[in-house]
């Protein structure tokens, strides 16, 4: 399956987009190469199916300074 992952900054703008293949968005690989892809200004991940659905969204559990 054919994967988006959106990295979002603290306004929600999307501030990088790669794509991955895996059976499914939970496998340890997947999530390897989602960490390695991740900006260092990102605040929130939004992983999208093929359909453009948000399979998973959660933050990243980074505290910025305001």
């Amino acid at each position: 399956m054919q994967y988006r992952v959106q990295f979002l900054d603290r306004s929600d703008n999307v501030i990088r987009e790669v794509r991955a293949d895996a059976r499914s968005a939970r496998t340890a690989l997947f999530q390897r190469g989602v960490n390695r892809a991740c900006p260092p200004h990102g605040v929130r991940m939004r992983v999208l199916d093929p359909y453009g659905r948000a399979s998973v969204s959660r933050n990243l559990g980074r505290e910025l300074l305001a």
